[in-house]
This record gives structure tokens, C-alpha cells and sequence, in this order.
């Protein structure tokens, strides 16, 4: 609500706005996707990622989503 407390958007924009999101586990995903039968894994890799170290605290991740949804919600 800050951002239209701030004048960028409407509550109403906010309240309606709506962006499900899932992360799920690896195990989960590989017996998802054996489960569906359309695909098959071939290979799996896990990739490293530059924050791989960092803490991840509700203010890190907080500020990772406020970075790309609020050109969405504006």
C-alpha cells in the first residue's frame, strides 16, 4: 500500500494485482515432470549463482521482488 500511499499506483491496481508464484524442490519438480509423461530428463544441473553466499533475509528478498513487480504493478 505504499506505493499508493505514494501517489505511483492505485489501491485499486494493488488489490487486484495478483502474481502466484512457486518455488518448488528439485525432487519435486524431477517427479513432477516423470509423473506427466510428456517430457523426459535427460540431464539435470544445478548452476551456481553470483549470491550464492549471501543470507537470505526477508529484507534481501523483499527487495529482489520489489525490483522487477513494480514495473509490473505501476
Amino acid at each position: 500500500m505504499d506505493m499508493a500511499k505514494t501517489g505511483i499506483t492505485s489501491e485499486e491496481k494493488i488489490e487486484l494485482f495478483s502474481f502466484p508464484i512457486y518455488f518448488p524442490q528439485f525432487s519435486e519438480l524431477k517427479r513432477t515432470i516423470e509423473e506427466n509423461g510428456s517430457f523426459m530428463i535427460e540431464m539435470i544441473e544445478t548452476i551456481s549463482h553470483p549470491f550464492e553466499d549471501m543470507r537470505l533475509t526477508n529484507e534481501f528478498i523483499t527487495s529482489m521482488f520489489r525490483a522487477f513487480l513494480t514495473t509490473m504493478i505501476e
